[in-house]
């Protein structure tokens, strides 16, 4: 009979320790919510145990839920008019009153979520913003390419003046606008080399601009004048005489002193796909994070 009640009251005490509900936070004063997140605390395992800590950090931060970057949530904290300890009961008590430690990280999991999939579908505007970019640019370029193969560049040659007071850089060379429209500047790229050799002695960029432009049919030639002390003024060069010249027409501005093959401002090709690259591993990242938040509920659901 003896071992028959105690067997009753073991089976008692078992159900009622599996049916004990978990301690919950209460925030009716701080008194008691520090308490209790003392009990909650102790009552989840050492994994649980940290979520659930950063849990709390992570709503008193942000305990609106809304969008604001972390250092912006970061400066709203410091600045609080109460500067004391119970600012974070202050803003995180109301929101976690009467939930428990799995709770209280089920509430911040759903909020990362939230979050994630804003910047997700951000990121994916922004892509496909970047897509359409990209493909702009790429029209943009094979336009240029049809204006810049119009305008016909020849006779390119480096020397050093004879003058009698000082001898100074100058390059010559001939160019045809055989295009539909009046060129008001040229932006140019020139290297100057000794054949044999790999490296160049110049590689710079110019430009120029023509008085009373250059109309559609007409050619000049010119003589340019670069300063003696920059990187086209190099002495070693005076007296060269194996000295070749090449210049390649980047860029044109019409008779509105617009640019018409990059528009000032404008990405190129190469800017727009780093951006482009960089948004994918961002979307890619974002995905990954969305799943593991994902996982984390279902789990918590199960339990």
């Amino acid at each position: 009979m003896k071992t028959r009640v105690s067997s009753i009251v073991a089976i008692g005490l078992l159900l009622a320790a599996c049916f004990q509900s978990e301690p919950k936070l209460d925030a009716s004063s701080e008194e008691r919510f520090q308490e209790s997140v003392r009990a909650v605390s102790e009552s989840l395992s050492p994994e649980s145990r940290e979520s659930f800590t950063k849990s709390l950090l992570g709503i008193a931060l942000n305990p609106t839920g809304d969008e604001k970057p972390a250092l912006a949530q970061l400066v709203e904290l410091a600045n609080a008019t109460d500067s004391s300890p119970n600012v974070i009961f202050q803003r995180v008590g109301p929101i976690v009153d009467g939930k428990t430690g799995l709770q209280v990280i089920a509430l911040a999991d759903q909020r990362q979520l939230e979050t994630y999939q804003r910047q997700l579908v951000a990121l994916q505007e922004e892509i496909e913003d970047l897509q359409h970019d990209l493909d702009d640019a790429r029209a943009r370029e094979a336009e240029a390419e049809r204006i810049l193969g119009a305008i016909e560049l020849s006779g390119a040659r480096y020397y050093w003046s004879n003058d009698r007071y000082r001898r100074s850089p100058a390059f010559d060379f001939k160019i045809e606008n055989n295009g539909s429209f009046a060129i008001k500047r040229m932006f140019a790229h020139g290297v100057v080399e000794t054949p044999g050799r790999s490296i160049p002695w110049i590689d710079e960029d110019f430009n120029y601009e023509f008085t009373g432009g250059l109309e559609p049919g007409e050619s000049k030639t010119l003589t340019l004048a670069p300063n003696t002390y920059g990187p086209w003024g190099k002495p070693d060069l005076r007296d060269r005489t194996d000295l070749v010249m090449s210049i390649t027409i980047l860029d044109l501005e019409n008779a509105a002193g617009e640019r018409v093959v990059t528009p000032r401002g404008a990405l190129t090709i190469s800017e727009i796909q780093t951006n482009l690259d960089r948004k994918v591993e961002l979307q890619a990242e974002v995905l990954k994070k969305i799943n593991e938040v994902q996982t984390r509920l279902s789990l918590q659901s199960t339990n």
